[in-house]
């Protein structure tokens, strides 16, 4: 006679029962947000946009990471080194341009596309991976750029939303980030998003260590 289950055991599975259904949707954009695929800038209070410059916005679409152009690669590419490699640079971890573009577009990855209207240009982006986190359902953002001529209108926020209504209709327990610790201004971001670090997080638990980066992390229920 087979030996019960244990109860941890049981809640492994029904959590990869649940990443498995979301990783099978090919487009969770459309599945989880169907009305939300435009972005428009909105004044902020006390600061007026441009006069000469029309508001920012946009049109968002998701493809699964091996669906993307070979145009929209470099252009992702490029928008990820322009914000990132000197970041990158300064750490322990370095630049690796080859192992970057094979770790977000390995075929089990999502992009979320913002276009601009004016000229359909790229210029934002989500990359995103449904997984299982020390046993808990997650939503991972790899990546989070908007480019730098149209940071601070608000689109870095609404790709952020977006993944965390994604994240709770298709039942993940939480939305997870990896942050530089020199990257100051992103981290100010998620903190007033309300992440929080991790308790996966090795700082969190408490371990001497000393890393470049911090896990933060948001529940579906908050």
């Amino acid at each position: 006679q087979p030996k019960p289950r244990s109860a941890s055991a049981e809640a492994r599975d029904a959590a990869w029962e649940l990443v498995r259904a979301a990783q099978a949707i090919d487009n969770p954009l459309a599945a989880y947000l169907p009305k939300s695929a435009t972005f428009e800038a909105r004044p902020r209070p006390g600061k007026a946009i441009s006069s000469t410059t029309p508001p920012l916005r946009c049109q968002l679409e998701c493809r699964r990471a091996d669906d993307v152009s070979a145009d929209d690669r470099d252009v992702i590419m490029q928008l990820i080194s322009d914000n990132m490699s000197a970041l990158y640079a300064e750490s322990s971890w370095g630049w690796k341009e080859r192992e970057k573009k094979r770790e977000i577009f390995d075929d089990r990855h999502y992009f979320l596309l913002a276009r601009r209207d004016s000229d359909k240009k790229l210029v934002g982006l989500a990359n995103i991976r449904f997984d299982l986190d020390f046993n808990a359902p997650v939503l991972y953002c790899y990546e989070l750029q908007v480019r730098s001529d149209c940071q601070g209108q608000g689109l870095g926020k609404f790709l952020l939303l977006s993944m965390q209504i994604m994240a709770t209709r298709a039942r993940m327990a939480k939305l997870m980030v990896t942050v530089f610790k020199a990257n100051e201004r992103t981290l100010k971001f998620f903190y007033d998003m309300r992440f929080k670090r991790d308790e996966t997080d090795l700082g969190e638990q408490g371990e001497n260590v000393d890393l470049d980066y911090v896990i933060l992390s948001k529940t579906t229920s908050q």
